[in-house]
C-alpha cells in the first residue's frame, strides 16, 4: 500500500508534468527552431523525438509509437491553434486517466 505523501506527490507529477513538457517541447523547443529558419514540420519532428525521450531510454523500444505520434498530435494541436491551451488539457486528460488507473490499480 502506497502512503498517503506519495499518492499526493503522484497527483502533483500528473499536474504539472504535462504542463511543463507542452511549454517546453511544444511552446519552446518548435517556437525556437522555427524561430531560426528550421521548417516548423521537422521542428515538430524533432521536438517529438525528444519528447519520447524523456520518458526514458526504453521509450524508443516498448513505447515509442505511441509517445512519438502523441508529441506529433500534440504539436499540430499547438501549430494548428497557436496556442498552448488545447495540447495541455488534452495531455492533462491522458495523464489524469493514467493516474486514476494506476491508483486504482493500487487501492
Amino acid at each position: 500500500m502506497l502512503t498517503t505523501f506519495y499518492n499526493l506527490f503522484f497527483i502533483f507529477l500528473v499536474f504539472t508534468a504535462g504542463v511543463c513538457e507542452e511549454i517546453v517541447y511544444r511552446g519552446f523547443a518548435i517556437s525556437s527552431m522555427a524561430r531560426i529558419g528550421v521548417n516548423k514540420w521537422v521542428a515538430l519532428a524533432i521536438a517529438a523525438f525528444i519528447f519520447v525521450g524523456i520518458h526514458g531510454f526504453n521509450a524508443y523500444s516498448n513505447r515509442f509509437l505511441f509517445l512519438f505520434g502523441g508529441g506529433i498530435v500534440f504539436g499540430l494541436m499547438y501549430l494548428v491553434s497557436k496556442r498552448l491551451l488545447p495540447s495541455i488539457i488534452i495531455h492533462l486528460a491522458i495523464n489524469l486517466s493514467a493516474m486514476m488507473a494506476i491508483l486504482g490499480a493500487e487501492l
